[in-house]
């Protein structure tokens, strides 16, 4: 079932290139190697295993999920781009993660589980059934879940328990809903297929959404605070961004 909404999800990410216009997918880097962006970028990583497509702090480590050349999970150091260890993903398609009393959450585009991991050696802890059927992104704050599902176009909040408590339904084409992170004061979502950058208050009342901003580059994919910089991970080049996020505004 999870590889046929795969295949689905394949053919509106095609769809979605085709409707937005071949202009916007240019050479996703200038000759400074960086995309002219709102954010502004204080440096990165090349992601060690290909595609990555999932980023969280621990207070120590960056931890990113990747499906490039292996399907694994990572532990970065603040300023290297040397592993500290690696571990095999739980399942095919890794896809969001986050931080969580001392454990990894992991979710899967292959899988209808969210895993729990140790930091250690990878092990599973524990195996959710995720209630979100697309899930391209994974977030806790103050105790509560947040998941982004980016075919149906969700965003939604449980609590500890796994109660559904908030749902946010974005509106076509702003709906490629890809990683969430918090920074401390605002939610970030990733918009795949658009290349920008949607922030949300914790009730997900959009602060920016008709007008999103221009995420560090063409498809971001995961986003998490490191305590002093907004991270981002990104396909198109196969980075970790390392950013200072654009200031609130009053919209």
């Amino acid at each position: 079932m999870k590889k046929i909404k795969a295949l689905a999800a394949l053919i509106i990410m095609v769809g979605a290139f085709l409707l937005i216009g071949c202009a916007e997918h240019k050479s996703p880097t200038s000759e400074e190697g960086l995309r002219e962006s709102s954010f502004e970028v204080i440096g990165w990583a090349d992601s060690p295993g290909g595609a990555p497509y999932g980023v969280c702090w621990d207070g120590q480590y960056r931890w990113i999920t990747t499906r490039g050349n292996s399907q694994k999970i990572w532990a970065l150091p603040p300023d290297s781009e040397t592993p500290i260890t690696s571990f095999n993903a739980p399942a095919s398609m890794p896809s969001g993660i986050a931080f969580h009393n001392g454990q990894l959450w992991v979710t899967d585009a292959d899988s209808d589980y969210i895993f729990v991991l140790s930091r250690a050696d990878g092990s599973i802890q524990d195996m959710i059934i995720d209630p979100c059927p697309n899930n391209s992104g994974i977030a806790w704050v103050n105790n509560k879940l947040y998941l982004c599902d980016w075919i149906a176009g969700s965003i939604y909040r449980y609590d500890a328990n796994m109660n559904l408590e908030k749902t946010f339904y974005g509106t076509y084409p702003y709906r490629q809903f890809y990683g969430i992170g918090w920074d401390g004061s605002r939610l970030w979502v990733g918009d795949y297929t658009r290349g920008k950058a949607y922030c949300f208050d914790l009730d997900l009342n959009p602060l920016v959404y008709s007008d999103p901003y221009i995420s560090p580059d063409y498809h971001p994919t995961g986003w998490a605070w490191d305590g002093e910089h907004l991270l981002n991970t990104d396909t198109s080049v196969n980075r970790i961004y390392k950013t200072n996020p654009p200031p609130p505004t009053d919209n």
